[in-house]
């Protein structure tokens, strides 16, 4: 039987190993003084390793964060995709790897308390379900609002690589399918020391669970073929320079040498612009946009449009990730206003909502509001939700043509006072349409900006459109169960990032929001935000 690799395709399959003995040939640059002499273990950067699988099996790298998933590509079996996640670790390296994290749930929850008292039928079934939804989640999120994920997706699987010291690097591939919630066993951890790690399966798995980190790991089979009941698939070695640096200077050399003086004079002019504009790193930036440290070890996973349409996820995801941003400390004026990401929970507290929290009865929680008509019993529709935009009248004022403008060039947006209220210009539901794009799954429906100050956003037919995709597929919520902060925790989501990709043409992820995300957040309280999201949950 064949494996997942043997049939992707064999070209895209070589040019994806010639890019990572590219890089392989440069590991004497990064190998440390301690190395032994004889040491050939190859360099492998997890990000390089994404993006390379990427190009060369024709698709797109959809892990932004730390999503469970890392690259999504064409399947063998016809009009799917298959769900990647990349890992990179070393062949002397210990079998179980770090898959996911748990720490404000086990925090929360008291997990700690849960291994004294010896509860780890609990623990480990709160673990296969925490991780079985954040999955779901994304692999709703990715396949759309109008197809499920067993109609998207034919494979999704773990791919990795693992490099031995003789210079061979060993190419695997493990099962990622869900766990198995009612096969789940352990074994028992040694009760006279102290408990380091609670070890269980689910009848397909080994898995380990450690309370210092709140990581759960998984044992892949990385030093037998799948001949001998392993995972390794194929291998390759890797000829190494034995002096990458005057190598790559003379190649470089070689490729100016050839260059035109027009192509010189541009490189000359572009190394004087970068110069100039360099600045020193602020403090509380992410340092690790700038790290460029080996990366060897695993990663830890801690739409006027008919209904369905298809959008450029190749554009769109250029589009999206292209833009230079600056500190989040400066002047609102730096933002293009092209890019903007909102809180899901509130700043401040509202009524009864404390800040910190979800609106109980408004935004994604519309459906558990009262009635729509005044004396009425009937409930809300059960998908029924709206995306709020903080300070609209404040953001459609500094922000004009973010939502596009009509062919008579007047912002969709566009407000006028009534009384104390602001209402939009348009009455027609036509002249405040716009196609929402969910960048994350390739799919896009038609949706408008409505209500007092154009604050809401929601699908243009029906509410449920959006509604059930976000409220019964992604986040797995039962009938009229309202998605709090507790749930958002759970799956790593804390803000909502729109992205205008043209006119009447705007992009919608689901995000946990980086360092470099807040160069673009609203409201400007930024460290509200960070207090709030960060703060130990009580």
């Amino acid at each position: 039987m064949k494996s997942i690799w043997q049939k992707y395709d064999n070209d895209s399959r070589t040019q994806y190993v010639q890019s990572v003995k590219a890089l392989g040939a440069l590991s004497a640059s990064f190998r440390q003084e301690a190395t032994s002499a004889g040491d050939r273990t190859v360099y492998i950067s997890s990000k390089y390793q994404e993006a390379a699988f990427a190009k060369y099996f024709n698709g797109v790298v959809v892990d932004k964060g730390n999503g469970p998933y890392d690259v999504m590509v064409p399947s063998s079996i016809a009009g799917k995709q298959d769900l990647v996640g990349i890992k990179t670790f070393l062949y002397s390296s210990n079998s179980m790897q770090k898959v996911m994290q748990f720490k404000r749930t086990a925090v929360k929850e008291e997990w700690s308390v849960w291994i004294k008292n010896g509860e780890y039928q609990k623990l480990i079934e709160r673990i296969s379900v925490l991780r079985n939804q954040k999955l779901k989640f994304e692999q709703n999120l990715l396949a759309g609002y109008n197809t499920s994920p067993e109609d998207a997706f034919g494979n999704i699987f773990y791919h990795y690589l693992s490099p031995d010291d003789s210079g061979t690097v060993h190419v695997g591939e493990s099962d990622y399918s869900l766990m198995d919630e009612q096969n789940l066993s352990y074994t028992s951890p040694d009760g006279s020391k102290k408990i380091t790690s609670i070890v269980f399966t689910d009848g397909k798995k080994e898995n380990k669970y450690t309370p210092a980190d709140s990581t759960l790991h998984m044992r892949f089979m990385h030093r037998k073929s799948v001949h001998d009941g392993g995972e390794i698939v194929d291998q390759f070695a890797v000829a190494q320079l034995e002096d990458p640096h005057e190598s790559l200077v003379r190649m470089l050399n070689e490729d100016l040498a050839q260059s035109t003086p027009l192509t010189l004079q541009a490189i000359e002019q572009e190394e004087i612009q970068t110069a100039s504009s360099m600045k020193p790193v602020e403090a509380g930036t992410d340092q690790r946009l700038f790290d460029t440290t080996p990366i060897v070890s695993a990663k830890v996973e801690t739409t006027g449009l008919a209904v369905g349409e298809k959008s450029n996820r190749k554009k769109d995801h250029e589009q999206l990730h292209s833009k230079e941003t600056a500190s989040h400390d400066s002047e609102f004026e730096v933002n293009s206003g092209e890019i903007f990401v909102f809180p899901m929970f509130r700043l401040s507290k509202h009524k009864e909502t404390p800040a910190g929290e979800l609106d109980g009865e408004s935004g994604l929680n519309l459906r558990c509001g009262g009635p729509k008509n005044i004396g009425s019993t009937t409930p809300r529709p059960v998908h029924e939700v709206e995306i709020k935009i903080p300070e609209s009248r404040k953001f459609h004022e500094m922000f004009p043509e973010f939502f596009g403008v009509n062919d008579s060039g007047i912002a969709i947006s566009k407000l006028f006072q009534e009384g104390k209220s602001w209402k939009s210009i348009f009455e027609s539901k036509d002249d405040r349409s716009f196609e929402l794009v969910l960048t994350q799954s390739d799919t896009s429906m038609e949706a408008l900006i409505y209500g007092q100050s154009n604050k809401q956003i929601m699908s243009r037919y029906h509410q449920n459109i959006l509604g059930e995709w976000i409220v019964s597929r992604m986040f797995q919520l039962s009938p009229y169960e309202p998605l709090d902060r507790k749930k958002l925790d759970e799956f790593g989501i804390d803000c909502i990032r729109l992205t205008r990709l043209g006119n009447r043409r705007v992009g919608l992820e689901f995000i946990k929001a980086s360092d470099l995300d807040l160069t673009n957040f609203w409201p400007r309280k930024v460290e509200t935000f960070l207090k709030l999201s960060r703060a130990p949950l009580g």
